[in-house]
């Protein structure tokens, strides 16, 4: 245990705090979301499983078996896309749905990011681009970073800054857009996102207000510095030692006190804005540790597990090749045979599942996990130690059908025993194993020296680590 602890000691890379790239790609039916913050690449899948980038082949079919397990453990503000090509009107919706969601959550939707989606035959392409700079805007300007991204539109930008403009800027987008073979591809994506845009989540009308605020008073200060350009123009074309007018006199002084409450007005905006964008980078570090954090405890929690199952399953082969020895030895009474044989049917069914599961998620987790802790987690050490008190639950109900074989297996060879061992009493005793408080995977080597009393034979249960 002690050596596969301090795999788990590798150098650990100092990221930055902002991410620089989201992007999800969608080929052949799969989706990868590629994650860069500074210089450590991150790789998180259908959906946002923060987990390592796999490079090599061999380890390709874990990776996938294990985003299915954690689907939704990391990052619940990315969505799952269709993967089949027949739900391609689903994908223009879960599009919609997802650029919401992402738009509205705290830390995503302050991000440098960019969106790709691809259709599993590669027919058409969807590509979303967004660049938020230091200060927000309101969610129109947004939106039309958005469009304006496409490399096959041209569109006008609009003055308007408030969200009710959003639904009709969009139709002129789509209006105004050339005619091409390639713009028609995007027409149908388009028009869901226009149907959308009539329900618009809440969360964007405070930044809708603020930007309303900066724009009012920006048109404000831009009519003050014309009235004032006026005057010191009326000013300069009069004779050199002339007065000015009264009412330039009783005009200039409240115009520059207007002029300079519409620029304090505005700096305050922003510095509003610019404190809000520091609190979500201060989120978005934390939500990143976090969802790292989380991934890892998963894939601990999984590759443990995937041990103790594989300590089972080596024990439960075991019993049917003895019962079946019994079987083909005839040391099992005719009479019995048929049960026996169905329950050596029915074991093998129960360890066969088992195995196809775990196979799935394979025992070579912990060299990925090794990797994984190098780029996410500082104290990984601190999570196995946690987990390692923390598998009773869990074991119980991943051992259940496995526990249920071995019930079922010792009924049957205790029962079926010829050598005088009291039938009754080896029951009572597996009972008592198998239903006693705290039951693990500790106790198998307990039932098996109770089946090796009955078998007169020897079963090896390899530990892997386990008491």
């Amino acid at each position: 245990m002690e050596r596969e602890l301090s795999e788990w000691r590798t150098p650990r890379v100092q990221c930055s705090p902002v991410v620089e790239v989201d992007s999800i790609s969608r080929k052949t039916g799969e989706v990868n979301v590629e994650v860069s913050v500074s210089d450590a690449p991150f790789a998180r899948s259908q959906g946002g499983r923060a987990l390592t980038s796999f490079r090599s082949q061999e380890l390709q079919s874990y990776h996938n078996a294990l985003i299915a397990e954690c689907r939704d453990a990391v990052c619940p503000a990315l969505p799952i896309i269709p993967s089949s090509p027949e739900e391609d009107s689903k994908l223009q919706d879960e599009v919609v749905r997802f650029l919401t969601r992402v738009l509205e959550h705290p830390t995503l939707g302050r991000s440098q990011t960019t969106f790709q989606f691809f259709n599993v035959e590669g027919h058409y392409r969807y590509e979303l681009a967004a660049s938020l700079s230091a200060v927000p805007t309101s969610f129109t300007t947004f939106l039309l970073s958005i469009f304006t991204a496409f490399p096959f539109f041209s569109p006008t930008l609009p003055s308007a800054a408030s969200l009710s403009s959003v639904s009709s800027t969009t139709m002129n987008l789509l209006s105004s857009s050339s005619s091409s073979a390639t713009d028609k591809e995007f027409d149908p994506f388009f028009l869901t996102l226009h149907k959308s845009l009539s329900d618009l989540p809440s969360s964007f009308e405070n930044v809708s207000r603020t930007s309303t605020v900066v724009a009012k008073h920006t048109k404000l200060l831009a009519r003050n510095l014309r009235s004032m350009a006026l005057i010191f123009a009326t000013l300069s074309q009069e004779p050199r030692g002339g007065k000015s007018t009264s009412a330039t006199d009783a005009i200039f002084p409240r115009l520059f006190g207007k002029t300079k409450k519409s620029l304090g007005s505005i700096y305050s905006v922003i510095d509003k804005q610019s404190d809000f964008q520091h609190s979500t980078f201060t989120e978005m570090r934390v939500y990143h540790s976090n969802a790292a954090r989380n991934a890892l405890e998963v894939l601990v929690h999984r590759a443990e597990t995937v041990l103790e199952y594989d300590t089972a399953s080596r024990l439960v082969a075991q019993c049917v090749a003895e019962a079946e020895r019994l079987k083909a030895s005839h040391e099992i009474a005719p009479e019995r045979a048929a049960r026996a044989i169905q329950a050596l049917d029915e074991a093998k069914r129960i360890e066969r599942e088992k195995a196809e599961t775990f196979t799935r998620v394979g025992i070579g987790g912990r060299e990925e996990m090794a990797r994984f802790a190098g780029y996410h987690s500082a104290d990984i050490i601190a999570s196995l130690e946690r987990f390692a008190t923390q598998q009773i639950h869990f074991n119980r109900a991943v051992l259940k059908n496995c526990e249920g074989a071995l019930h079922h297996l010792a009924r049957i060879t205790f029962a079926s025993s010829l050598d005088g061992f009291s039938p009754e009493s080896a029951l009572s005793r597996e009972d008592s194993i198998l239903s006693a408080p705290g039951w693990s995977i500790s106790s198998l080597p307990e039932i098996a020296a109770t089946l090796t009393d009955v078998f007169g034979g020897s079963l090896a249960v390899e530990e892997h680590g386990h008491a």
